[in-house]
């Protein structure tokens, strides 16, 4: 059992990136939603860190008040899902003893899952090259946690340890570190730019690829395919400087920040993969949710053009098709976890607009079954269906046979699952891999039988933009 204290205060002019850059430290992390968005949460400390690569589970546990760890143990499972469970052992065994009015968010395990791992959840071996070695999975359980409610302007602090005087000790250290001045280690590391920027396809390989995933296409064996590729920017710029810099030109809802002992992550993805919620009201029952973006136009320059360039969005057949496809996909993906009947479409081809980019959404929920948890959730959903295409299973086997690289965190999910068994994760699209001195990202669209390649092509281009100026 964990101690478990908590204190709330007003502060309306709190910024979560200034306060992340005070504490920022080895296993820290931000989950940022921008000033219009609903909470942004700092975690840092953790008690525990579970790693996950191919079916090596790392556990490391913290040994005292500075953050000194002990490693657990390398265990071996017979599949990467069964990593999964060992998450929910977690929560079991360390429980926070009392129960406080906490934000929905906190306290509970931040991190990612990848791509690859989704992979395995539909037993597709993976013939690609693995040259990054990404973790399946990443998740620590920070003992020192803010969470900023951007709506309310309400700041609450979370110390947990497995006693109440040392939850008290970090609790006042959280108030304190959060205000502090940035420490030296990290101030005004950009005084270099990035070099070129390098992808792994010409336009005549990205060109020879789309004819082969035509055929496919052609031949009936799939409907969709989110074909990529990779960007590679040898870089000694400070992964959360670019972080800042592309929240600013490019705000999005689900944006993520992960620090860690071998590589860094920025990711500003404006796409939810899958959320668990309470239902509002007495009942008890919890709701999953998923948010699939299909059909992108570039923003216009002038107003006019701009409704122009919406109007255009959605009176495309191509993208409505598209959409509706990843929607009745998703519908049977939540299908798996929900009750029978109460899966519906909440939302339809909406519009959502960012800095460069206007995109159609659509919306599905569905009633959590008894018995289900995270889990199951997890494993119905990723990789989500808007990232890979339709038939799911084949379509991840021509994605592997197209792309020269596992994507390692692209299109895997970034989140929270707390203790009281809610979860958010985003969809890491728009998001960078900072590992060695090099800096990797992917862009990627939806082929379908009447995609043109040149669109296409530059439709990879108009989405990797606000990275690449990040990198300027």
């Amino acid at each position: 059992m964990l101690s478990l204290i908590a204190k709330d205060e007003i502060v309306k002019n709190f910024d979560p990136l200034k306060a992340f850059e005070n504490i920022r430290q080895t296993h820290s992390f931000l989950l940022y939603s921008g000033k219009n968005g609903d909470y942004s949460i700092i975690g840092y400390n953790p008690l525990i860190i579970a790693e996950m690569k191919e079916n090596h589970l790392k556990l490391q546990k913290a040994t005292d008040v500075e953050g000194n760890y002990i490693e657990l143990g390398v265990t071996d499972l017979k599949k990467p899902e069964r990593g999964l469970d060992v998450l929910k052992n977690i929560f079991k065994t360390l429980t926070p003893e009392k129960k406080l009015p906490l934000p929905e968010v906190a306290p509970g395990l931040y991190g990612f899952l990848s791509y690859d791992l989704g992979v395995t959840f539909e037993e597709v071996k993976q013939k690609v090259k693995d040259d990054l070695s990404c973790p399946y999975f990443y998740f620590s359980l920070p003992t020192k946690i803010a969470v900023y409610d951007h709506k309310k302007s309400a700041l609450t602090y979370i110390a947990l340890a497995e006693d109440p005087e040392t939850a008290q000790t970090f609790l006042d250290q959280l108030k304190s570190e959060l205000n502090s001045t940035n420490p030296e280690e990290y101030s005004n590391q950009t005084s270099t730019k990035a070099g070129q920027i390098k992808s792994n396809l010409t336009y005549e390989d990205y060109e020879q690829k789309f004819k082969k995933i035509k055929n496919y296409l052609k031949k009936g064996e799939t409907y969709q395919v989110n074909f990529s590729q990779r960007f590679k920017i040898k870089s000694d710029l400070d992964p959360f400087e670019t972080f800042k810099k592309v929240s600013t030109i490019n705000p999005s809802p689900f944006q993520a920040y992960f620090e860690t002992d071998s590589f860094e992550i920025s990711s500003n993805s404006p796409e939810r993969l899958v959320t668990i919620f309470d239902k509002k009201g007495k009942s008890k029952k919890k709701i999953v949710s998923v948010r699939p973006i299909k059909g992108t136009v570039p923003k216009g320059k002038t107003k006019k053009e701009d409704e122009k360039l919406k109007k255009k969005l959605l009176d495309s057949s191509k993208d409505n098709a598209e959409l509706s496809m990843i929607v009745d996909l998703l519908r049977n993906d939540i299908g798996k976890v929900c009750k029978g009947g109460t899966v519906k479409v909440t939302e339809h081809r909406a519009i959502e607009s960012y800095s460069h980019l206007h995109h159609t959404v659509s919306n599905i929920e569905g009633e959590l079954e008894e018995g289900k948890d995270f889990v199951d959730v997890i494993k119905a959903t990723l990789p989500g269906g808007s990232i890979t295409g339709c038939p799911k299973k084949r379509t991840i086997e021509i994605i592997d046979e197209m792309e020269d690289y596992r994507r390692g965190i692209y299109c895997g999910s970034a989140g929270y699952i707390t203790f009281n068994g809610n979860m958010d994760l985003n969809i890491m699209i728009r998001t960078q891999f900072f590992q060695d001195g090099h800096i990797y990202f992917h862009s990627g669209g939806g082929i379908v039988i009447d995609s043109e390649v040149k669109n296409e092509f530059q439709e990879t281009q108009t989405k990797a933009k606000a990275l690449m100026k990040s990198l300027e």
